[in-house]
């Protein structure tokens, strides 16, 4: 179902999908690595005003790298690429008598084409895609995160080094990782590669089973966090 697709604008504006779709197909005439500061928002407009999130000004690259980590591709056109972006977990999202999904996009570039393209599902999920983003600032030297109702995050920047806790029977168990030893872990769920071409160039790792990451840095690193089990209300 298509939603959207026009060049030489800078943002959306809300687009309104009436229908219950469980994925987007993101598209856009220029590479993955050609991303910048493209934003996204995605959430469920409910009749009684209670709204639920998917994720508010996402970075494009992390709402499309996190959505193919370890289970897609990004697929690159001679026009440009395409990802499947799942919104709810083995189904579409459930909608109600005047209820919309609503999506936006900002900080687009005018000479780029972007699309969407809504994909419908015979079931409806019970479990909606959460995304958040969490910062550290320049200075800070180290900072920790909660993270165990996550599944994945995003590192926009560079940093020196990872420590993640793990809570397992004997206790907290600590392993350390170095920002290149994070991005061969990454290469070995088959996400850094699309087709021939190295697409992805920030940090992408798993943590599911971890309790606290904390991360060493001493410039600004931005990290979306992905929780893919969040229950539906």
């Amino acid at each position: 179902m298509e939603i959207y697709s026009s060049t030489g604008v800078l943002k959306t504006g809300q687009l309104r999908i009436t229908k219950s779709v469980g994925a987007l197909v993101v598209g856009m005439s220029q590479l993955f690595s050609a991303l910048t500061n493209e934003k996204i928002t995605v959430f469920i407009e409910r009749a009684n005003g209670s709204n639920e999130e998917v994720c508010t000004n996402i970075l494009l690259s992390a709402f499309i790298g996190t959505s193919v980590f370890g289970e897609g591709q990004i697929v690159t056109t001679p026009t440009g690429i395409s990802a499947l972006c799942e919104l709810a977990n083995s189904g579409a999202l459930p909608l109600g008598e005047n209820e919309t999904i609503v999506v936006s996009m900002t900080d687009l570039k005018s000479a780029v084409t972007y699309s969407l393209n809504g994909i419908e599902l015979p079931v409806k999920a019970d479990e909606i895609v959460f995304m958040t983003e969490k910062v550290m600032l320049a200075g800070q030297k180290n900072r920790s995160f909660e993270v165990s109702q996550f599944d994945e995050a995003y590192i926009v920047g560079t940093f020196e080094k990872l420590r993640l806790s793990y809570e397992t029977e004997s206790g907290t168990q600590t392993v350390e990782y170095l920002e290149s030893e994070v991005r061969s872990l990454s290469a070995d769920f088959h996400l850094l590669h699309a087709g021939a071409t190295t697409e992805v160039t920030d940090t992408i790792l798993s943590v599911v089973g971890v309790s606290v990451l904390e991360i060493f840095s001493a410039t600004q690193v931005n990290i979306v966090l992905r929780d893919v089990n969040k229950q539906l209300s």
